[in-house]
């Protein structure tokens, strides 16, 4: 047998004992949280997958385990699952080596687990969610109206989106890409407003803090370093008769076909600002504030 199989098969064979603990988003337990542990032991497939609940305390461990690596997941009915970011996260892949020194060795005793974080919910409401879409505008500032309402933008919970570009002015050689131009962007909702929201995880749209609008600009005067052809946002939209909402886009100040992509959510109960439905799912999105 080959010295690197051997090596492998060994890898494979590692014992795994691990400790863990489930959270929301608040640091409280999560008890009777379904746990799935996965391990790495075969060359296609793992084997000897276990599926846990946690305890009061929301506390689980894994023992009698063996791989290279564990992969962990945390899931529960009212919770919403948090993909890998940063330290936050619902699910994590633990690394071991034949002797130690792997990720998940620190995880092998009860005073340091592993914390998974769900992410808490309030009451399920009706909600209105529009998936990710690309949308034709006009190039010259031309007010295009956008209501959350349903998937083809008509209805009464509308904001006006303003793009402007001299993209398409530039002459088209083999620098086009690597020149600056005049582009700008702006969202507006008449009789309400926008708040930036700068997370991934929050889903209850703030009481105060709205602006009836924002504005991207980029001159091509200004120097390279603060032009940048591609922003993206996230914002929770207040509208007049009290509802909210929210918005995730992408917009492309090069592009001269459909330059905005968007995702939204809209709850059609006035005075509810939760926006937050049981089968969401969290999407890593950048959040950049705007120029002004």
């Amino acid at each position: 047998m080959p010295t690197d199989l051997e090596s492998l098969i060994s890898q494979l064979n590692t014992s795994i004992t691990v400790y863990g603990k489930v959270v929301d988003q608040f640091g409280d337990p999560v008890p009777d949280a379904t746990v799935r542990l996965s391990p790495i032991n075969r060359l296609e497939d793992s084997y000897g997958k276990k599926v846990i609940t946690t305890d009061s305390d929301g506390k689980f461990s894994g023992e009698g385990l063996y791989g290279k690596s564990l992969g962990i997941s945390a899931e529960k009915e009212g919770y919403l699952r948090i993909p890998p970011m940063n330290a936050r996260s619902s699910a994590v892949i633990l690394r071991y080596e034949r002797g130690g020194g792997g990720t998940g060795d620190r995880y092998a005793h009860p005073s340091n687990p592993i914390v998974l974080e769900l992410l808490k919910i309030g009451p399920v409401e009706p909600m209105i969610h529009i998936s990710r879409k690309r949308w034709k505008l006009p190039l010259d500032g031309t007010p295009t109206m956008i209501a959350l309402d349903s998937e083809e933008g008509q209805g009464a919970h509308e904001i006006e989106v303003r793009f402007a570009s001299n993209w398409n002015q530039l002459p088209k050689d083999n620098a086009i890409n690597s020149k600056l131009f005049d582009w700008s962007f702006e969202i507006r909702v008449p009789g309400g407003g926008l708040a930036w929201d700068p997370s991934d995880l929050e889903f209850e749209a703030p009481e105060a803090g709205y602006k009836e609008s924002v504005r991207y600009e980029f001159p091509a005067t200004l120097p390279r370093g603060e032009w940048k052809r591609v922003r993206d946002g996230r914002y929770f939209v207040k509208f007049a008769d009290n509802t909210s909402g929210r918005i995730q886009f992408q917009i492309d100040g090069g592009s001269d076909r459909r330059p905005l992509r968007m995702e939204s959510w809209l709850n059609l109960k006035p005075g509810s600002r939760n926006l937050a439905t049981e089968r969401m799912i969290i999407n890593v999105v950048k959040s950049e504030e705007p120029v002004q």
